[in-house]
Formats: C-alpha cells, sequence, structure tokens
C-alpha cells in the first residue's frame, strides 16, 4: 500500500543549544529518528537582541488579533446573511 504523509514537529533543546554539538546531542533524539525527516531547519533564537524580539512579538500578536477578528467579523457576516436569506 503506497501511503505519504506530512509531519511537521518542533523540538526543543535540553537546555540551551549549544552550537559545538549536534542536533542529535541537543535535543536527546537518536540520530535514526532524525533521519527520517527530509526536510530539517534549526532556528536559534539568540538572547542578544531584545529590540528584534519585540518586533517579532508585536507583528505576530498584531497578526493573531487582527487574524482572530477577521474572522469573527466573517461568522457574524456569514450568520447575518444567514438569518436573511431563510
Amino acid at each position: 500500500m503506497n501511503c505519504r504523509a506530512s509531519i511537521l514537529a518542533t523540538t526543543n533543546p535540553k537546555g540551551h543549544y549549544d552550537l559545538d554539538k549536534t542536533l542529535s546531542e541537543n535535543t536527546g533524539i537518536g540520530t535514526p529518528l532524525l533521519s527520517r525527516f527530509d526536510l530539517i531547519f534549526v532556528l536559534v533564537d539568540s538572547p542578544d537582541n531584545a529590540e528584534r524580539d519585540g518586533k517579532i512579538a508585536t507583528f505576530l500578536l498584531n497578526h493573531a488579533i487582527n487574524g482572530s477578528m477577521a474572522s469573527k467579523k466573517a461568522a457574524a457576516a456569514a450568520k447575518k446573511n444567514d438569518t436573511t436569506n431563510r
């Protein structure tokens, strides 16, 4: 049986991420399991740029809030249309 699946996985390092260690050592995930993934991206957040972190957090929160408001407005408009079309 031919089967395909997409998996998105995230993990945090054990403590702080050490650039001198392998991904397997940093995460505690064995190499055999890591080899099952086609693509692996390591994102390291360095604590030395608080201004940049603040801008990213503000951007994400604004998009989450605006997206939530847009969904509520769309749901309210759909409900209004549904009741007027009856």
